[in-house]
């Protein structure tokens, strides 16, 4: 499913575009016996010049659902077409005129549509009444849970937008639609999801004030689950927030096989595993996640991402810069991304390569760190106390585990655990990466760091 042209006189309208071919893939998704690409790698093409069979060979898919929206006012033209990859052959094409109020209908019938022309394409033949009503039903099946409010509706659309941009300010957009839509509609299990999971990624970006989006975090969380047990967002959001803030591993692990037992296949749920993994220290597992989490979705950045530093955990440094720069080459902006490599460069002595995409950091507090550990290691002590004393002066409230992974660089256990333990009073997210951190390997022997990992529940 690609994302849909958004023909609408505003740009502003992108998101509903977008929102709409996104529903309509995770509704599809849910249909017994189809394959459909991940999200992250179907909207990759977007704004692309590509032709349907290269888009077909790229993602091993036999056909590709395209269309476009055109919204003004509460009125909406959707236009799609199903095509085969094979001969470019449309096999079902329509347009739907219809007021906002009816948007939850038209999504239906296409994806009713969708999988009645793919099934006579298998078979041959249309497919008799009773199977048709069969679909009918398999459809309202996969779209249960969703809000009646258009509103409502709308307001998560957009939030979903935002937080497929990854950036601190449109996470805090995000939530606020969350918030309003949550106002609209109570009982609406996705946007209590989505909220707890946009909350635990503000907070661990140091966007948002972290003891009350927290605890605003597991209130959400448990909100989706009470209201829908079985939704996939539901469990990965609570794996999120036992991750960074909880430090409930085995709550964490709990959610986890939920969300692989909902969904074995997808890809937001691989990653999460993946990223559990290598917090617990288990980095090959973590790399085996990975690897699936690529395979389902081969245009992940997160994937990539969760790979790459399972792989630098198993000291295999060629294949997790591979991962590293797939990663960047798909969101070549990621600062972290950036960071971690850099990381990797300077772990193989290769200081001049890691200093140059330390540059390339956008966010102060991890281009400080960054720069504070590659120019101690490579012997340019000027560049990294100055780098080192900006980092505590501007960022010591938000920063105190990368204030502990410097010192640790230089050798100074004392003000490094001095540091880790302000970050566990702190609550910082960064706790949760200690046994992923090559950089804390000499303290290991140090009675000190088993008591550390103690107090946070990681198995030492």
């Amino acid at each position: 499913v690609l994302a849909f042209a958004n023909r609408s006189a505003s740009a502003d309208d992108e998101y509903f575009s977008d929102g709409l071919a996104d529903e309509l893939l995770s509704v599809l998704a849910k249909i017994k016996g189809l394959r459909v690409a991940a999200r992250t790698s179907a909207f990759s093409f977007k704004g692309k010049s590509l032709t349907v069979a290269e888009i077909g060979l790229a993602l091993n898919v036999a056909a590709v659902l395209e269309g476009s929206v055109r919204k003004s006012g509460n009125r909406t033209r959707i236009a799609v077409q199903l095509v085969k990859v094979a001969d470019g052959y449309p096999l079902w094409s329509e347009t739907y005129d219809r007021t906002l109020d009816d948007i939850f209908a038209v999504q239906d019938e296409i994806a009713q549509a969708v999988v009645t022309e793919l099934r006579k394409a298998l078979i041959g033949d249309a497919p008799p009444a009773d199977q048709r009503t069969s679909v009918g039903a398999e459809v309202a099946d996969a779209a249960r849970g969703r809000t009646e409010n258009t509103e409502a509706h709308r307001l998560v659309l957009q939030a979903s937008f935002f937080m497929n941009r990854r950036s601190s300010a449109d996470l805090i957009r995000a939530i606020d639609c969350l918030r309003e839509a949550l106002q609209l509609d109570p009982e609406y299990a996705l946007a209590w999801a989505s909220l707890s999971y946009a909350l635990t990624m503000a907070s661990a970006l140091s966007s948002a004030p972290v003891v009350e989006s927290c605890e605003e975090a597991i209130v959400a969380a448990t909100k989706a689950l009470q209201l829908q047990p079985d939704l996939l967002q539901g469990h990965i959001a609570m794996c999120w927030y036992e991750i960074m803030y909880g430090w409930n591993w085995q709550a964490a692990e709990a959610s986890l096989q939920k969300a692989l037992q909902i969904a074995p296949n997808n890809a937001e749920a691989l990653v999460t595993g993946a990223g559990l993994n290598c917090h617990l220290g288990r980095f090959e597992q973590s790399r085996l996640l990975g690897e699936r989490a690529v395979e389902c979705d081969p245009l992940n950045t997160g994937g990539y991402n969760r790979l790459a530093h399972a792989l630098g955990c198993l000291d295999r440094f060629a294949d997790a810069e591979q991962a590293f720069r797939k990663a960047l080459l798909l969101s070549p902006s990621d600062v972290a991304i950036q960071f971690h490599l850099a990381m990797l460069l300077s772990r193989q002595n290769r200081h001049a390569e890691a200093l140059a995409e330390i540059a390339q950091v956008t966010t102060e507090w991890s281009r400080l760190t960054g720069t504070a550990i590659v120019c101690f290691r490579a012997g340019k002590l000027p560049e990294a106390d100055e780098a080192l004393r900006l980092l505590i002066e501007n960022h010591a409230d938000t920063s105190a585990v990368q204030i502990g992974m410097v010192y640790a660089v230089r050798g100074d256990a004392d003000a490094c655990f001095g540091w880790l333990e302000r970050a566990y009073v702190q609550r910082d997210a960064g706790v949760a990466f200690l046994k992923a951190l090559w950089v804390f390997a000499p303290l290991h022997s140090d009675p000190r760091w088993s008591a550390l990992l103690n107090k946070v529940g990681l198995p030492d």
